[in-house]
């Protein structure tokens, strides 16, 4: 959610009248909003749950600040890439995003996976070096070196594309999200030192870090956003997302 600052109270101190803000989360002893979402024309919080942000940057790409912030926990515990090979499993805009940020870390390979052909080739156009469908007949023509990555981060969180990742990550697999199904840590993740780590809590931090690599261009989000429309045609934009038609829609209020 991004929009332009009407209001303030009057401890506000950091925000003014006409800034443009994104909207990161919930800082460490503040209070949730009483009124939750950003389907609406107004919206009140805490000024430490907003990011400023350029006048000239599209508000439709600031308002990825909060899945970017939710990520930079895994990034971040990901820790130093650089020279390693490095997988994301999953092409929605989390793993998108992944990718260039993690290619932007310096990271030797940056490997894709996903069951969509389409996604697969956005993400080589966004900086991975191989992108490919696990389980295809040219995973299977790889050797088991060639398979094999030292730090993976999963933005599916289906145990399948999990225990898949576990098979193939050397050193650190991180779950971004929420799991679903049985996971298994088999004894060959313990044998080889496997780190197992959920992705975590949004860390106010990793909002700055976001904006930086979205307004330096480092990250690009504009390439994904694949339908722009007004609030009331919201049943159109989820059907767009189900039917996979759209990887991100853009909804505007006042449109």
């Amino acid at each position: 959610m991004a929009g332009v600052v009407v209001k303030t109270g009057k401890n506000v101190t950091r925000l003014k009248e006409s800034d443009h803000v994104a909207l990161w989360g919930t800082p460490p002893g503040v209070g949730r909003p009483r009124e939750q979402g950003g389907y609406a024309q107004y919206f009140a919080g805490h000024e430490r749950s907003f990011v400023p942000y350029p006048k000239d940057f599209p508000l439709e790409q600031a308002a990825l600040t909060e899945i970017f912030t939710c990520l930079t926990a895994a990034i971040f515990k990901a820790g130093e890439v650089v020279g390693k090979r490095v997988a994301v499993s999953g092409l929605g805009p989390a793993g998108l995003i992944a990718v260039q940020a993690l290619k932007a870390r310096g990271a030797d390979q940056v490997i894709a996976f996903d069951i969509a052909p389409e996604r697969l080739e956005l993400a080589r156009s966004l900086g991975a070096d191989t992108v490919m469908i696990p389980g295809s007949d040219e995973w299977f023509e790889l050797t088991p070196r060639e398979r094999n990555v030292d730090i993976a981060i999963d933005c599916i969180g289906v145990a399948e594309s999990v225990n898949k990742l576990m098979q193939v990550t050397r050193d650190h697999l991180i779950i971004f999200g929420v799991a679903h199904g049985p996971i298994t840590f088999g004894t060959d993740a313990w044998r080889k030192g496997l780190k197992l780590e959920a992705n975590g809590p949004r860390p106010e931090k990793g909002a700055y870090y976001a904006r930086h690599m979205l307004t330096s261009g480092q990250v690009r989000v504009d390439k994904f956003i694949s339908a722009r429309l007004p609030l009331e045609e919201y049943a159109t934009g989820v059907q767009l997302l189900i039917e996979k038609k759209a990887i991100k829609v853009a909804f505007d209020p006042w449109a």
